[in-house]
């Protein structure tokens, strides 16, 4: 038996109502080889390791793959001196555990150590009511291949680490007054990124820090996808646009008090860049909005937009947004524009903006003609 132990890769348990740790102290050398870990429908598991900070560090050195799913009773998954040691960990998968408040947890402060999760592909986090962070300690987080980040139904989860938050991030350039945590701040470094899914974020404000860039991170993001975050305002600082050169695809749904996509910094005066600038977006083909009523614009500054890629633009049940922005826009490529439930002829000769405001124009008219008052003045006069 002792043999099977060291040789296992795959371990799986469904179903165990009574199981409330998976390993201690006397049996987990025995799993070093250990490359699979599937826990599943454990009402009662409060932890994978009993004593997970006085475990040697050949503990799951060799996992590749994790899925936790339907474990009501843990509130945490690894410590951080575990989590160090994931060193060829690839994904993932914590879905559907009720107490869940944390992924990584720190038992001491180690305020200038770094962890690097050097293998980790692909994190979904799915249904974890009362997660707070990813990582509720001070360390700097490295995911130097990590490829697709999934949130969803994660209401509490404020921040992806706590890590420190600088000056910069947590005042208003001009005011001085307090700025709400961004949610991925300089101390998270995602270089590979490409996919971004939040859903179901209600507790959060801030995506990105306002004054202060994330060096070589979201620089790869392909896909962002933002829905039910009714806190947040705007989605991107002017500080993050140059790092999204990749951006193909743009969604953002059901977000109640979201008023802007890109934003300029609130400053006495705007800078010759945002004024007079342009922003590029070289691949961007595809943006959807849908249900954002309090939406005013795509962007708030007077810069050229120029949309090279972008063929399809859809704007649904965002009664607020008259205009796409206040400068220029150039789309070159514009195929199809779909606003409501309406598809907007699109002419060369007119930009976004154009096709906006003589939609909502003509809609203005419409509306006039069918209410109660010009129907009773129109039988009047028959």
């Amino acid at each position: 038996m002792n043999e099977v132990l060291y040789n296992i890769e795959e371990l799986e348990i469904r179903t165990c109502l009574q199981l409330v740790q998976v390993f201690g102290n006397d049996n987990i050398q025995r799993c070093a080889n250990l490359k699979t870990l599937i826990l599943r429908d454990l009402p009662k598991l409060t932890h994978v390791l009993k004593n997970i900070d006085q475990i040697t560090t050949i503990t799951f050195s060799n996992l590749v793959d994790l899925q936790v799913h339907g474990c009501h009773g843990m509130k945490i998954l690894f410590s951080l001196s575990v989590a160090k040691n994931l060193v060829n960990l690839n994904s993932i998968e914590i879905f559907d555990c009720k107490e869940m408040k944390s992924i990584v947890i720190e038992a001491a402060a180690e305020e200038n150590s770094e962890i690097i999760f050097k293998k980790l592909t692909i994190t979904r986090l799915h249904n974890l009511p009362k997660l707070a962070s990813f990582y509720n300690g001070k360390c700097k987080l490295t995911f130097p291949l990590l490829e697709t980040l999934e949130i969803e139904e994660c209401n509490e989860m404020e921040i992806f680490s706590n890590g420190i938050i600088s000056i910069e991030e947590g005042k208003d350039s001009v005011l001085g007054a307090p700025y709400p945590k961004p949610f991925f701040t300089h101390k998270v470094s995602f270089p590979a990124l490409e996919i971004l899914r939040i859903d179901g974020g209600n507790s959060l404000e801030m995506l990105w820090n306002k004054n202060k860039p994330i060096a070589s991170s979201f620089c790869k993001l392909r896909e962002i996808s933002i829905e039910n975050c009714n806190k947040l305002r705007c989605m991107f600082p002017w500080s993050i646009v140059k790092s999204l050169a990749f951006l193909e695809t743009l969604n953002i749904f059901s977000c109640e008090l979201l008023e802007r996509i890109f934003e300029t910094e609130k400053r006495s005066f705007a800078t010759e860049e945002e004024e007079n600038g342009e922003i590029v977006f070289n691949r961007l083909s595809r943006l959807e909005f849908d249900n954002l009523p309090s939406l005013l614009c795509f962007h708030s500054g007077k810069c050229t937009l120029k949309f090279v890629a972008l063929n399809f633009l859809k704007i649904r049940r965002c009664h607020d947004m008259k205009t796409f922005s206040y400068g220029i826009t150039n789309t070159p490529n514009l195929q199809a524009v779909e606003i409501g439930e309406n598809e907007v002829p699109v002419s060369p000769t007119k930009g976004i903006n154009d096709i906006i405001q003589a939609f909502f124009t003509q809609e203005s008219i419409n509306n006039k003609l069918l209410s109660p008052t010009n129907n009773s003045a129109s039988d009047t006069s028959l």
